[in-house]
């Protein structure tokens, strides 16, 4: 039996992932009761990933074990194990991809995000051409950088990326920077909620927001009754804005 708050570190090998595979108790074999539950997610969804697994664990009844890792090791591990029950992810390329895998059956949404601005003093996104700054933001082709640029007014898009002196996906590590000194301001998710000792102001564009999905693998032992039920009741009012089933294409 696995501990309740199992997680496997991150690594960029394929090799980590047979171990995750492993340490679930993976087999063809449907699963007997107790049997662990392998949620995957990538490093950005790992804040929400430790939420839907406390969740899926609470409804359940069956331990979780929380695989973060990389969307190419993802994808990686799903083709060489074929095994896993749920995945975490924001960025949409990469639901395509899994998508485009035959990995995807149900799937729901948990949060739905906003990119945000966060400074050392109050700033307006008009002030970003003008001022002297170090920002930080998300990496472009994937899912907070690509959601700030299309957030920001197109006049200004050139402007701020010459700015931009560290790209992580990661909101902690950002603000963490910002923190520290290292970056004046910082483009991050607004969940979790940025400290409230920075000025933060919401780039609220339809374009620039995205979700974060629990996709029900294809591969799962799960019984799909029990997947069902899963999904239904994983989003609630404080953590979705919407309980409505999606289909990836």
């Amino acid at each position: 039996m696995h501990s309740l708050t199992t997680a496997i570190p991150f690594s960029s090998s394929l090799a980590a992932v047979l171990g995750t595979f492993l340490l679930a108790g993976c087999s063809p074999k449907p699963p007997a009761r107790g049997t662990s539950i392998l949620l995957y997610c990538t490093q950005p969804a790992k804040p929400f990933a430790n939420n839907i697994r406390a969740r899926i664990e609470e409804i359940s009844g069956r331990p979780v074990v929380l695989a973060p890792m990389s969307g190419k090791d993802l994808l990686a591990g799903l083709q060489g194990t074929r095994a896993g029950d749920f995945a975490v992810v924001i960025s949409p390329s990469l639901r395509d991809k899994l998508a485009a895998g035959g990995w995807v059956g149900e799937t729901t949404v948990w949060r739905r995000l906003t990119p945000c601005l966060v400074s050392k003093r109050a700033l307006t996104v008009d002030e970003l051409e003008t001022e002297h700054l170090r920002l930080g933001s998300g990496k472009a082709g994937q899912a907070l950088g690509d959601a700030v640029t299309a957030s920001l007014p197109e006049s200004l898009r050139a402007a701020v990326a010459k700015k931009i002196v560290h790209r992580s996906e990661r909101s902690d590590e950002l603000l963490r920077l910002l923190d520290l000194g290292g970056l004046d301001a910082v483009f991050v998710w607004d969940q979790p909620p940025p400290p409230e000792t920075f000025p933060t102001q919401k780039l609220e564009t339809p374009k620039g927001k995205r979700d974060v999905v629990i996709i029900a693998l294809t591969c799962s032992r799960l019984p799909s009754s029990e997947r069902q039920r899963l999904l239904d009741q994983c989003p609630t009012g404080t953590n979705s804005p919407s309980t409505e089933r999606e289909t990836v294409p």
